[in-house]
């Protein structure tokens, strides 16, 4: 193995490179994950909506409430990157992050678009993140 000369710049900055690229393989996998769910969905159902629910974060303290309780501190830190790497790879659907609730009837609510009439049937508690494509 030939070694090769690393300047002070270059040492410096091979932490954060090696970080950036470990990220960005995550990112990479997460969007090939839902893409391959996306596809699956589309050849094998009648469904126009995909909704890929993110990962909680296992680790917070018990009674923590708050937004980024709902899903994975990684999703939450890199939920940008992941949209517009979505977006790369279905270019002319709805890709959105949406807070969801279950109903009683089973199905999925935006709990930032319910109905008062819906309201009764939505249990809160069971608010879960989910990245949500539609390609009606």
């Amino acid at each position: 193995m030939a070694l090769q000369p690393m300047s002070r710049k270059s040492l410096q900055q091979l932490n954060f490179e090696t970080n950036e690229k470990i990220r960005l393989d995550k990112i990479n996998s997460i969007v090939e994950n839902i893409y391959t769910k996306v596809i699956n969905t589309a050849k094998n159902t009648q469904y126009k909506t995909y909704e890929f629910p993110i990962p909680r974060q296992n680790n917070k303290p018990p009674g923590y409430v708050g937004y980024s309780g709902l899903m994975d501190d990684f999703y939450n830190k890199n939920m940008s990157d992941i949209i517009l790497n979505l977006q790369k790879v279905f270019p002319d659907c709805d890709i959105s992050h949406l807070i969801m609730s279950k109903g009683s009837d089973g199905k999925l609510y935006d709990i930032n678009n319910i109905d008062d009439n819906i309201l009764s049937l939505i249990t809160t508690a069971c608010n879960e993140s989910y990245i949500v494509i539609t390609w009606n």
